[in-house]
């Protein structure tokens, strides 16, 4: 009896309508290398038929996949798990002859069932003037594969809002027709984009350290909506609220249907220096939250401003992020904040143990993802904290460090289920990936940096 299944440079895949799209033809070229296409005929069912397979029972999990000699059966409890059955098996591919004319490839034989570790594991992509489109649509897709159910997209003065066109740098940034195909891939893929917005600091849109402003390199004249020092917005001013307010509503319709958004409210340094400004800040970010309830979408902050170093017994040892000078204040805000608000817990320096402030959101009564950025150390104290706590998710932050972290998002995949091999192999199955997601057409877009050499 055979321990392959077979098959050549033609193969007609009766699936369920949701994987009946151009993306998952693609892939299935990709992940063939090339040598075969796929004829997808769609159906109602929950199902992927290839062959003559006998059908599996789910028992109680959320998809299983079966591989004999005569053919391939995936069976799900829903859409969303019907694709990570068969992403699963494309992954599974191996290649026999690829000689034009001869292609033949091949699946091991065997039954499998899938279940996701943790049902909200996010990658917050920041999309900076240098990022490319192919870069970006790379990682989405990257993203998909593994089966991340989400990815926060936030836009660093790279998205030509119709409110404010000075929130865009004029000739490094994208239009929604331009994105709408990296928007449409993680459709097809069933992940949930979340739209990211600063509505308090970080109002530049720039990294301070560099001294770039979005908006006032652009229109000086368009001061008075921020703090003087440009880091914030002016809360003060009545026409920041309508703004921002049609600023969502832009970045919702460009990303789609889904149920959150990310308002971003860390580190409000203008809003630091008195208990006066930090109360200003508390109302304005409880309204702001009640106002994207209002508007169909649950509120993601991130949680610096609701931490005191008191609170957090801060020691050098343990150098938790927290960016409230009093607890008054802080007790003020979260007293404040609707109960649907998603506490985004970021913490980058807790480097072992279950992160207290994780902990602590928690016990307060919020949903709250354990958001983790670069280091092995730092990645297994946030898997070790969701794998005891059982949060709400895990978001793997980015920032400017994308590049050098592509292969930080199988880490966590392999983490998450158990053990993680070595940085080379690492490096060299996420390559191997990337090519069959999203094939390079020159030497910049191969891997995940432009150049081998920093300096030259």
């Amino acid at each position: 009896m055979s321990n392959t299944f077979t098959f050549g440079s033609r193969v007609r895949i009766l699936a369920h309508s949701s994987l009946d799209n151009a993306l998952i033809r693609e892939l299935w070229s990709g992940f063939t290398f090339t040598a075969s296409e796929a004829d997808i005929v769609s159906h109602d069912d929950p199902s992927v038929i290839i062959g003559s397979p006998e059908p599996q029972a789910l028992d109680g999990h959320s998809c299983v996949t079966s591989v004999t000699a005569e053919g391939i059966y995936i069976a799900a409890k829903d859409s969303a798990s019907l694709t990570d059955g068969f992403l699963s098996i494309l992954s599974a591919i191996k290649p026999i002859c690829l000689e034009n004319g001869r292609e033949e490839l091949s699946l091991q034989t065997g039954l499998r069932y899938i279940d996701r570790p943790i049902e909200r594991k996010a990658v917050h992509i920041c999309v900076f003037p240098e990022t490319s489109l192919f870069f970006l649509r790379r990682m989405v897709r990257l993203a998909g594969f593994l089966r991340y159910s989400h990815i926060v997209l936030e836009f660093w003065g790279t998205y030509r809002f119709k409110c404010l066109p000075e929130l865009a740098w004029r000739e490094r940034s994208f239009t929604a027709d331009a994105l709408k195909p990296i928007i449409d891939d993680a459709a097809a893929l069933g992940v949930e984009i979340i739209p990211e917005f600063n509505h308090l600091g970080h109002a530049s849109s720039s990294r301070s350290i560099y001294g770039k402003h979005t908006v006032l390199d652009q229109n000086p004249r368009l001061a008075t909506l921020f703090s003087e020092d440009g880091w914030a917005w002016d809360l003060t001013n009545p026409s920041v609220r309508p703004l921002l307010k049609k600023v969502r509503a832009e970045l919702s319709e460009l990303c789609g249907r889904g149920g959150f958004f990310h308002l971003g409210c860390d580190e409000c340094y203008s809003y630091e220096g008195s208990e006066e400004k930090m109360s200003l800040a508390a109302g304005f970010i409880a309204d702001i939250c009640n106002e994207a309830l209002s508007e169909g979408r649950r509120p993601i902050i991130w949680g610096d401003m609701l931490l005191t170093k008191e609170r957090m017994r801060y020691s050098k040892d343990e150098p938790y992020e927290c960016n409230c000078k009093s607890e008054a204040v802080a007790h003020e805000l979260m007293s404040r904040l609707p109960s649907q608000t998603v506490i985004a817990d970021w913490q980058y320096n807790i480097k072992s143990g279950v992160w207290r402030s994780t902990e602590y959101f928690m016990q307060n009564g919020f949903d709250t993802f354990v958001c983790p950025w670069e280091g092995r150390e730092n990645l297994g104290s946030a898997v070790k904290t969701v794998k005891e706590l059982k949060p709400f998710g895990l978001m793997e932050t980015t920032w400017h460090h994308l590049p050098k972290m592509v292969r930080d998002l199988l880490y966590l995949n392999y983490a998450l289920e158990g053990d993680a091999p070595s940085d080379p192999l690492l490096c060299t199955e996420t390559a191997t990936l990337m090519r069959k997601l999203l094939p390079a057409t020159n030497y910049e877009e191969a891997g995940w940096a432009r150049t081998q050499l920093e300096f030259i």
